[in-house]
């Protein structure tokens, strides 16, 4: 009960909020995230029925759209050169393609690697660029073949991480059964809305070392490596998996695909 008034309180609050300002987003965004959490753990593992899954179905038929247009809105803007190049210690984005110098054959080279098979694993030592390189050098890259990257970290359950990658909590709250379908279900379901300017989805895992040390009991990895395989062997879902990961945790996930 206690629970289920303080997601009440959020969802009043950000009611009450100016919806065009970051304290409604961050309000609706928390009462989401703690929705999801109590679902999780208060809700029995039941099939969705077909009226919730119209519901997810109607849902993602905005969400995936939008979540498109943004993205080839974002690569569009990378033109012209700016006057500050610098980002100090910052990763660059994929806003900063135009600044991302010296990296040129590192870039083509993992791309090749991506497109080689349906999961890659990049791997480098710690402060290596790992991140830059995904999202100033890849990301662009990959957009402008068609592929559209999903960019998520794997501090959190990685599952959710990904649906919230494409449908942020703070755009639009979620359908309940959302955060109760499996990854295949989701992205089998996003798929389907994505329009023909897209070829598939390429789902980016940075950082992936933080699966390892945020989630050490095996049977939670379990549960990620499970749902990860069954997307991976379903050849009719249009997407592949680029995990980044610092070398000396690479031999814990053991990967079978790697470039460097």
């Amino acid at each position: 009960v206690q629970e289920n008034a303080l997601v009440l309180l959020l969802r009043v609050l950000s009611d009450q909020t100016d919806s065009n300002t970051a304290c409604y987003h961050t309000l609706a965004a928390l009462a989401q995230e703690l929705e999801v959490a109590l679902a999780a753990v208060t809700q029995p593992s039941v099939p969705p029925s077909p009226t919730q899954l119209a519901t997810v179905d109607a849902f993602l038929a905005r969400i995936v759209p939008a979540y498109e247009a943004q993205m080839y809105r974002r690569v569009a803007r990378v033109v012209g050169a700016r006057e500050q190049p610098y980002k100090f210690l910052y990763a660059f984005e994929l806003e900063d393609a135009n600044i991302f110098f010296g990296r040129e054959e590192a870039t083509k080279t993992l791309q090749r690697t991506v497109l080689k098979d349906r999961l890659a694993i990049l791997h480098a030592k710690s402060g290596a660029g790992k991140t830059s390189l995904l999202n100033a050098g890849l990301s662009p890259r990959l957009i402008r073949e068609g592929r559209l990257p999903v960019y998520a970290r794997a501090y959190q359950d990685p599952v959710q991480a990904i649906k919230r990658a494409i449908a942020s909590p703070a755009a639009e709250l979620w359908p309940q059964v959302l955060s109760q379908l499996s990854l295949h279900a989701f992205l089998t379901r996003a798929c389907g809305h994505l329009s023909r300017q897209t070829q598939e989805l390429v789902i980016i895992l940075d950082q992936f070392e933080e699966f390892f040390i945020f989630w050490p009991e095996r049977e939670h990895r379990q549960r990620f490596i499970y749902a990860l395989t069954e997307c991976y062997e379903d050849k009719t879902l249009p997407l592949r998996f680029v995990i980044g990961i610092r070398s000396d945790y690479s031999r814990t996930w053991r990967p079978s695909k790697s470039a460097s």
